[in-house]
């Protein structure tokens, strides 16, 4: 049985204020990512998890990620995934866990897994995906296999990124024409969705 994909995100107000009458030029100058909140679970199993609630601010900034980057990742892997069996998608604030993403058929097989990241990664990860396992043969699975169907991961990928992207537009229409948001605005109209 398939489980729930859950990818949820929350932009800090303060950002949101601070964003919400800047410049285009301002944005790029000050932005380089969206940091906030951010949830990746599937089914039980989270792989980031910085969703707190009933805390204050300030300890949810310290548990703060990268947005933009992260749905940059994901967009990835729904691109690599069809001409691969094997990605491994960098958590980007350690140097050890991976989310393993396994294509069988038409379902991909989703593992947490532990393994040190290494200077021979370094020519091979793009946006923080590494395709192929011949790096990862000391791994460690932390939970896993959770199968997922591809054309439901693909649709929640892009359901999420539009819903992002169109978030960013509400709060200052302008920003959208950042190169901060091109890779998910290219992904969004390959897929027909319009704004």
């Amino acid at each position: 049985m398939d489980k729930e994909i859950i990818i949820a995100y929350e932009i800090f107000e303060s950002h949101i204020d601070e964003m919400r009458n800047m410049s285009l030029k301002e944005f790029d100058k000050e932005f380089t990512d969206i940091y906030g909140n951010l949830k990746i679970a599937f089914g039980e199993n989270e792989f980031i998890s910085s969703m707190l609630e009933d805390v204050p601010i300030e300890v949810k900034e310290c548990m703060s990620e990268l947005i933009t980057s992260y749905l940059d990742a994901l967009i990835c892997l729904v691109d690599k995934i069809e001409n691969s069996d094997v990605l491994y998608l960098k958590y980007i604030e350690n140097s050890f866990s991976w989310l393993k993403v396994k294509k069988k058929n038409n379902n991909l097989l989703f593992y947490e897994v532990n393994k040190q990241y290494i200077d021979e990664m370094n020519n091979r990860i793009r946006n923080f995906v590494l395709v192929g396992d011949d790096l990862f043969t000391d791994e460690c699975i932390l939970w896993g296999p959770v199968r997922i169907d591809q054309a439901l991961f693909n649709k929640k990928i892009l359901s999420v990124v539009t819903s992002f992207v169109k978030e960013i537009k509400e709060i200052n229409p302008i920003l959208i024409k950042s190169n901060l948001f091109r890779k998910q605005l290219n992904f969004i109209n390959r897929n027909g969705v319009v704004l």
